[in-house]
């Protein structure tokens, strides 16, 4: 689950609080995928792969945080019809390279 937050350190701050499902503390192996992602993540610097802030634990529930990014999704692009070639093809070409980018450091998603 994603959450639109507010930092409580920075109050100025906005970002996006990822936690398991909500009520769920997770199994095992969510858990172990869920601190995975924030590792990986947070190691990651690039402009088209969203920035881990940081992470923790709240009564048992694993959480980070990351730059809130309210520019819509590609489901929101497309809801008055396809984009043209060219954007598409523009939009394909940032997510290979944010892909490679990521692949170059052993991180698969």
């Amino acid at each position: 689950m994603v959450y639109k937050a507010q930092h409580l350190k920075f109050k100025e701050q906005v970002v996006a609080l990822k936690t398991l499902r909500s009520g769920s503390k997770g199994t095992a192996d969510e858990l172990r995928l869920f601190v995975s992602e924030i590792d990986n993540q947070a190691n990651l610097d690039h402009p088209h792969i969203v920035p881990v802030y940081g992470g923790g634990e709240h009564d048992g529930a694993l959480y980070f945080t990351m730059k809130l990014i309210e520019e819509g999704d590609l489901t929101q692009s497309t809801a008055n019809g396809p984009i043209s070639p060219r954007e598409a093809a523009e939009v394909v070409a940032k997510i290979a390279r944010a892909v490679h980018y990521a692949h170059q450091r052993q991180i698969l998603h």
